[in-house]
C-alpha cells in the first residue's frame, strides 16, 4: 500500500517492492517474482493457482498484488477478482482493496458499496477527523 500511496506506478511496484525487501525474506521474495511470472498469463486461474491460496502471508500479499496488478484501473475489479480465489479469498480482497485504494482513491470504490458499509457516516467522520489530527501533528 505504501507504494501505492508513493505514486509508484502499477509496472513499477514488482521492482520497488523487491528492492525494499530485499534479504528481509527469500519466501516473500520468491512469492513476489511468481507475479511478474504468471502477470502476462492470459488465464487468470491458472496464474492464481500458480501462487497459492493465499493461506500464508507472502502467499496472501502475492495473490492481492496480482488482483491489483490485473485491474489497476478499477477497484471494484480488483476487489471482486481477490473475492472469488480459491483460499484466503477476504484476506486476499482486503489486502488488493487496500492497494487499489491506496492507488486510486477513496473516489474509485463504488458508491453503491460504500452506502452499504454498517455506520458509513460514522466511519467517514471518524476518518476524516483522524486525518485532520494527523495533518495537525
Amino acid at each position: 500500500m505504501k507504494l501505492a500511496l508513493d505514486g509508484i506506478l502499477p509496472d513499477g511496484m514488482i521492482p520497488a517492492l523487491l528492492d525494499f525487501t530485499d534479504d528481509i525474506s527469500n519466501e516473500f521474495d520468491q512469492a513476489i517474482l511468481k507475479v511478474e511470472k504468471c502477470l502476462g498469463w492470459e488465464d487468470e486461474e491458472k496464474a492464481l493457482a500458480y501462487l497459492g491460496e493465499g493461506w500464508v502471508a507472502e502467499e496472501a500479499v502475492a495473490l492481492a498484488l496480482y488482483c491489483f496488478l490485473r485491474h489497476s484501473n478499477s477497484f471494484e475489479k480488483t476487489v471482486i477478482r481477490g473475492a472469488n480465489t480459491n483460499g484466503d479469498s477476504d484476506s486476499i480482497a482486503s489486502i488488493a482493496g487496500g492497494i487499489s485504494g491506496a492507488y486510486l482513491g477513496f473516489e474509485a470504490i463504488p458508491d453503491r458499496w460504500v452506502k452499504q458499509i454498517e455506520k458509513s457516516d460514522y466511519l467517514a467522520d471518524l476518518s476524516a477527523r483522524l486525518a485532520e489530527k494527523k495533518m495537525t501533528q
